[in-house]
Formats: C-alpha cells, sequence, structure tokens
C-alpha cells in the first residue's frame, strides 16, 4: 500500500466514515518484493488493520477464494496465511451443495458458519449450516424416496444421491428415530 495509507487516512479525517471497503485486494496489495510469501501479505493487510484500529472503523477488503476446496474455510483464502492473519476478521462467503455458506472467524467474535440466501438483492439468513445440510440431505432421500415405487437400502441411495454410504446408514436411521421413514424389512427404507 505504497502512499496509500496517507491518502486513505487523509480521506478519512476528511469524511468520518464508519466503514470502508475495498474491492478488491490486488489494487491495493504492492508487488512482492519478498521471497517470503506470509511477510508480502502479512504486510499488504497490516497498515490496514492498524488504520482501521486507530480510527475505530471497519475496513472491508474483498479478496478472492482458490477453486481447491477445504475443511478450513480459511485455507480457501487465495495466498499465504498472512492475509488471515493481519486481520481482525475472515469472513468468507462460499457456494455449497446446501446453499450459500458465511463462514467467519475473528479474534473479537464467535465464529459463525450460516447458510445465506439472497432474494431480491437482499441476503436472508437460513440458519446453521450443518443443519441446513442435514436438512437438504434428509429432503433428498424423502424426494427419491418419493419417486421409487420399491423399499431402498443405504447403498443404493447413497448412490442415487452421490453420497458416501456411511453417512447415508446414519441419517437413515435418524430419520426412522425421527418419524420421516420406515424401516421395511432387513435394511430397506420407505416413507412412512
Amino acid at each position: 500500500m505504497k502512499g496509500g495509507r496517507e491518502e486513505l487516512e487523509a480521506w478519512i479525517n476528511e469524511h468520518q466514515p464508519s466503514l470502508i471497503i475495498i474491492d478488491t485486494l490486488v489494487h491495493i496489495k504492492p508487488k512482492r518484493r519478498s521471497d517470503n510469501g506470509y511477510e508480502a501479505d502479512y504486510a499488504a493487510l497490516g497498515p490496514l488493520q492498524e488504520l482501521a484500529g486507530e480510527y475505530g472503523i471497519a475496513i472491508l477488503v474483498i479478496h478472492h477464494l482458490r477453486k481447491m476446496n477445504s475443511d478450513d474455510p480459511l485455507d480457501m483464502v487465495s495466498g499465504s496465511t498472512g492475509l488471515t492473519g493481519a486481520v481482525d476478521t475472515v469472513l468468507v462467503l462460499d457456494r455449497k451443495s446446501h446453499g450459500t455458506t458465511l463462514y467467519g472467524r475473528g479474534r473479537e467474535m464467535d465464529d459463525i458458519d450460516i447458510t445465506l440466501e439472497l432474494d431480491d438483492c437482499l441476503w436472508h439468513i437460513l440458519g446453521d449450516s450443518d443443519e441446513i445440510k442435514i436438512s437438504t440431505e434428509r429432503k433428498a432421500i424423502v424426494e427419491l424416496l418419493r419417486n421409487e415405487t420399491i423399499a431402498m437400502g443405504p447403498k443404493s441411495i447413497a448412490e442415487a444421491l452421490n453420497q458416501p454410504q456411511d453417512n447415508i446408514r446414519q441419517l437413515l436411521s435418524s430419520m426412522v428415530t425421527d418419524g420421516d421413514l420406515r424401516k421395511q424389512g432387513r435394511g430397506k427404507y420407505v416413507l412412512p
């Protein structure tokens, strides 16, 4: 952010904003001068983090995700861990099979992992991502069995839904307990 901090600070003093959005990081990130990617990435966001703290404002920097998925959403942020380490809060907006998720982790907040829906240009929170995912999987099983004329076993259901068989087996058991399904014969399931 060579020279940009001073200009941004002057603008903050003149306009007194509570939020600044920078779209995207690549527009303010200096060319890499170090062989250490972590140091270069940390140095790119460190001055903004300091500026936000000094003025008590939020500075939101838009950045992109890597193409590969990860169990930890922060690992999906493109670049080194210096980017996520330099800031107070990281939010990751991502599309999953069960919808759009917003994951957040920060120094002064509890972790969030929620599923959102965009409707008429407004985001609506649908709920906790794990609960929504299970609900989506349950709906898929019910829909599959609704369209079948015979009872199905866990292996057939898992193959039809392209899901791991062990996960489906556990979910089927829960669905029987909850009254969503009925077990028919040995290891076959139907709608109640």
